[in-house]
């Protein structure tokens, strides 16, 4: 193995084996999922939409992404390197679309660290008020990100193994506490199953009446739903990728839409007052605090913290992996730096990168609170977009013909006519989604026009940006890049 490459230097840098199992492949896509964590941070926004009423978007997300995590795992027993949908994107698409679903990729995770990071604030300082370091909660909650994202570098730079012994050990902790909160919540249901259609009037106050108020409360689901491909980013440190990371990315995101569904309608059917204004305002926390009390509500906070910490941790391992892969590829400035790995195999460079840009963003929250929920959306947004340039580029292949291998290697496959009908709905659902999350409304970006239009502006023109890059600084590459890319076949990995 070489420690330092990148295809400008006619090198290329593998990261090694590390012993990475199937359960920890799995716990590295759910844990970047992590239901707990996103269900706290924003199933307030579902309620404060459209009532409770809201949880019927969840199906509705969870049978799209299915649908786009069926494609991913296709791709994924074939091309099981670093930096999953770029790759992806890359061997199957050509080198200007993986460029370019490379760096909407990045975009999206680069965005998304810091705003798993700042959930901290939702628990910490509930748990222990010593964790109040600011009476401003926007810069408190920055503190307290700010911190776990130099704990979750410190052990990624330390490498894959103790990355997945803290995750599985962290996973372990979210599942068992997310299964204390259904049983608990289970057993304090009061109410009928009529309460999950009410809407709570929402509709009144939307143009486009209670179908606009439901897809405004779709962004709590949305926000939920991504990251399961993180098993499949994690393939070259994976004993037998091409089998495990295509289950892992199936297995993580069922699991997680299961217990995520279970613990919306458990919500709903056990709060006693369907009135409260904390519903729309603090969600979960409320519901967890108000139905169980403080001891067992607090009990329940240590395991969403836990939650909170791996789905960090495995989001920058994930995001880190893309880095590594784009630099080892020659795709970024400071390539040849980017894509080396040290004497044991860990790409410390990458994931220092990414520590670093994510402290930067958090920095813009400082004094700017406003600001950071463009950035959220910003990043689910490039999310959609990058997984919808990887389905769009499947489909493209599947109708020449793409898995021709498909039956003769025991490989995950989706057999005609499924694999192209799966396709096809993986495609139309990214791009409804990507209408829903850009369309200007002042309910959830704000009443400025900066704030409204931010996801339509900012969008095109860091695409744009990226685009102008790959054609200056990339294409009078491409022939270099194109003979030390990583192999193309499952049976040229070695």
């Amino acid at each position: 193995m070489t420690k330092s490459t990148s295809s400008r230097t006619g090198g290329r840098a593998r990261l090694p084996r590390a012993g990475m199992g199937a359960f920890s492949s799995f716990a590295a896509s759910f844990a970047g999922l992590s239901v707990l964590t996103g269900l706290f941070q924003v199933w307030f926004i579902g309620y404060a939409f459209a009532g409770p009423a809201f949880i019927w978007f969840w199906p509705i997300v969870f049978a799209g992404q299915l649908a786009v995590a069926l494609v991913f795992a296709e791709m994924a027993a074939r091309f099981p390197f670093a930096g999953a949908a770029y790759q992806w994107a890359r061997k199957l698409g050509g080198h200007a679309r993986g460029w370019m679903t490379g760096w909407l990729y990045l975009l999206a995770q680069l965005l998304t660290l810091p705003a798993a990071v700042v959930a901290m604030q939702l628990t910490l300082p509930v748990l222990w008020p010593g964790f109040n370091f600011s009476d401003d909660f926007a810069k408190n909650s920055v503190i307290l990100g700010l911190g776990t994202l130099v704990l979750v570098t410190l052990i990624n730079v330390a490498g894959v193994r103790l990355m997945a012994i803290v995750n599985n050990i962290g996973v372990a902790a979210e599942i068992g506490g997310a299964l204390f909160l259904i049983i608990a919540l289970a057993v304090h249901v009061h109410r009928g199953p009529a309460t999950l259609v009410e809407t709570n009037g929402t509709g009144s106050t939307h143009a486009w009446g209670f179908l606009g108020a439901f897809l405004v409360s779709g962004f709590m689901a949305l926000y939920n739903m991504y990251a399961f491909d993180t098993a499949a980013t994690l393939s070259e440190e994976t004993d037998n990728p091409s089998h495990v990371a295509p289950r892992a990315v199936l297995r993580s995101l069922v699991t997680a839409g299961t217990i995520g569904f279970l613990i919306l309608v458990l919500s709903l059917l056990a709060i006693p007052d369907l009135r409260a204004d904390e519903l729309g305002t603090v969600g979960l926390p409320y519901i967890i605090s108000t139905v169980l009390g403080p001891d067992l509500g607090k009990l329940m906070l240590i395991s969403v913290t836990i939650a909170i910490f791996v789905c960090s941790l495995a989001i920058q391992a994930w995001t880190a992996r893309t880095v590594f892969a784009m630099g080892r590829d020659g795709e970024l400035p400071g390539g040849a730096w980017l894509g080396r790995v040290n004497d044991r195999g860990v790409p410390v460079n990458a994931t220092i990168t990414t520590g670093v840009i994510g402290l930067v963003i958090l920095g813009i929250n400082l004094n700017n609170s406003k600001a950071f929920n463009v950035l959220v959306a910003l990043g689910i947004v490039f999310i959609y977009l990058a997984y919808l340039s990887v389905t769009l580029i499947g489909l493209k292949r599947r109708r020449a013909g793409w898995p021709e291998d498909a039956g003769d290697t025991g490989l995950f496959t989706l057999r005609a006519p499924w694999g192209k009908a799966l396709n096809v709905i993986a495609v139309l659902y990214g791009g409804l989604m990507l209408v829903n999350l850009a369309w200007p409304r002042a309910e959830f970006y704000g009443t400025a026009w900066y704030q409204q239009y931010a996801v339509v502006i900012f969008v095109p023109l860091l695409a744009l940006a990226g685009w102008l890059y790959y054609v200056v600084s990339q294409r009078e590459d491409a022939n270099i890049r194109a003979t030390t890319a990583p192999p193309t076949t499952v049976e040229q990995t070695g």
